[in-house]
């Protein structure tokens, strides 16, 4: 009986809509943690870097040389902390 008063309830399903498409359709950051990428400025502990095309706000905590493949760590807000790959295999391992 509740089943059937809430279909029928058009307001109530409006809103139960809304809130469905509104959690379907969250926005994202445009990277996760663990991507890889490279400095496209020195990092010496802030500048930017390059992630499958755009450019990044980033910060480290060592110094990290431009052209060097990096991996991001975390974020504080927009600004992504990231990390120096030592070589290939670090690549390839994902640690």
């Amino acid at each position: 009986m509740k089943i059937f008063s809430i279909v029928t309830n058009p307001v109530l399903a409006f809103r139960l809509y809304r809130f469905a498409w509104k959690r379907k359709h969250q926005p994202t950051l445009g990277f996760q943690i663990g991507d890889v990428g490279r400095a496209a400025t020195d990092l010496h502990p802030e500048g930017y870097i390059n992630l499958a095309g755009e450019i990044w706000p980033a910060e480290a905590p060592h110094l990290i040389e431009q052209g060097s493949s990096i991996r991001v760590i975390g974020s504080t807000g927009a600004r992504l902390r990231v990390e120096r790959l030592n070589s290939l295999t670090d690549i390839a391992k994902g640690t």
